[in-house]
């Protein structure tokens, strides 16, 4: 069925995007601090340094991961609903 194989291609593509940039983005503090100690321990805005503002961002940042990975569902979980219902009338 078509519907399946467009259903796993955008699950596969989704998740491989967000997978990536998850890594990427939450792995990126642990390595300026290795590799930037001096610009991420000064302080920017209101005394923080940028290692407390990246961490606060990181926060945030989950929170948008989950609402995109929320809408994103909802949508596969369409395709999901659409093929039932073509078996459905199938039988």
């Amino acid at each position: 069925m078509e519907i399946i194989q467009k259903w796993k291609k955008q699950r596969k593509k989704f998740l491989l995007k967000m997978s990536i940039f998850s890594f990427v983005f939450y792995l990126s503090l642990p390595v300026s601090i290795g590799l930037f100690p001096e610009f991420m321990s000064q302080p920017k805005f209101g005394g923080l340094s940028w290692v407390w503002i990246y961490s606060f961002v990181q926060i945030g940042m989950t929170w948008i991961l989950g609402w995109i990975y929320w809408r994103k569902s909802k949508e596969l979980d369409e395709l999901i609903a659409e093929m039932e219902h073509k078996v459905e009338a199938l039988e």
